[in-house]
């Protein structure tokens, strides 16, 4: 057993597995103790199979995974100290809540007084004491998983690993658990691994993000960095950045300058690499100009004028889309749905935009 103040840490280094056609290949993931840690990506990526491979449910070929110091890479389940709650939350139909929970708990046999008093923090801290004694089949989806939660909390794991937890709830319940859940895992301490493939749900939950594609780790960081910052036009591609250009990077007599089909982007500073490049511009750093209104220095440099195709009014947001003069590339922005209002914004429109220098992405080809 590692030193106490290691509870909880999770190193994997260069974890691999072959499984039919699909591998995962050098996966490193480290996760601070007490750590909400996200692992994102598309359906099929190999999140869930990385996740069996921690709990030792399909046996690792290459690489090691460590836990509070200790080496659990040939160990058996039932002695890696994690606790698991899959995405079919897997409870026992002929017992009812207390005893669903009751049965984690029991993995410790401890003394009956100590799995009482657990009990009780656990029923407590997920608000469920007045389900103790329904059946899992009168439970609603939100139930069962906070019911399935409190059983792996049960067997005071270092580790829970959640396989999209909340993939069969309503939004609204979704959005309930996230709060409910990372006050729980908060005030337990717990490090926790939960993969997802929604972008809303990481963004909400994560203290760090790692994004796996077609069975790596594309990226790993703290979640505004990954989601703000993508590190490659695949990740960006994948976050939803749908303004993804090639072109040609070379230097300018200040700066640097892309040229794309139909239009020019320049820049103030020296561009990290010549030659063809991806150009990403996140919706959220295109700015609409307002006629009659001086431009900002951080826009000046790449003024562009289109045509508004679409505009969608989202919960909490406006997403438009215009298609650009010269070359007809279509352009994604995103903004305040007050703002919609402020400019009468609808389709058929001419709109004049700009875009934010500092925000703009570039990555070698």
């Amino acid at each position: 057993m590692g030193a106490a103040s290691e509870r909880g840490r999770l190193e994997v280094s260069g974890l691999g597995v072959q499984l039919g056609g699909f591998a995962l290949r050098d996966v490193c993931l480290a996760c601070e103790p007490g750590e909400y840690h996200v692992l994102i990506g598309p359906t099929g990526c190999g999140k869930s199979t990385t996740v069996k491979c921690l709990l030792g449910l399909h046996k690792v070929q290459q690489g090691t995974v460590l836990l509070g110091g200790d080496d659990l890479t040939q160990a058996p389940p039932e002695r890696r100290r994690m606790g698991y709650v899959p995405q079919s939350h897997a409870l026992f139909p002929h017992l009812n809540v207390e005893g669903n929970i009751r049965f984690g708990i029991r993995a410790r046999r401890n003394d009956a007084t100590t799995d009482n008093a657990l009990l009780e923090r656990l029923v407590d801290l997920l608000g469920i004491r007045g389900l103790l004694q329904r059946r899992v089949g009168q439970l609603s989806g939100g139930e069962r998983q906070k019911v399935a939660l409190a059983r792996a909390l049960g067997a005071q794991p270092e580790l829970v690993l959640l396989d999209e937890p909340f993939s069969a709830l309503d939004e609204g319940s979704r959005r309930r658990l996230w709060l409910e859940l990372r006050a729980v895992f908060a005030e337990l301490g717990t490090t926790v691994i939960h993969i997802t493939h929604s972008l809303e749900e990481a963004s909400a939950m994560g203290d760090r993000l790692s994004v796996m594609l077609a069975g790596r780790i594309a990226q790993q960081g703290p979640a505004r960095d990954v989601l703000e910052r993508p590190a490659s036009s695949a990740v960006a591609a994948f976050l939803g950045y749908r303004n993804l250009y090639r072109g040609v990077a070379m230097a300018a007599a200040t700066g640097g300058r892309i040229q794309l089909e139909g239009f020019t982007i320049h820049t103030r500073q020296p561009l990290p690499v010549q030659g063809p490049v991806t150009l990403c511009v996140r919706p959220q750093d295109v700015r609409i100009i307002e006629e009659g209104r001086a431009v900002q220095p951080s826009i000046s440099a790449n003024l562009l004028e289109g045509v508004l195709e679409q505009v969608m009014l989202l919960s909490d947001s406006c997403v438009a889309l215009v298609r650009l003069d010269g070359g007809g590339q279509a352009l994604e922005l995103r903004f305040p749905v007050h703002l919609q209002r402020r400019f009468a914004l609808q389709a058929g429109q001419r709109i004049r935009l700009g875009l934010y220098e500092p925000g703009l992405l570039v990555y070698p080809d």
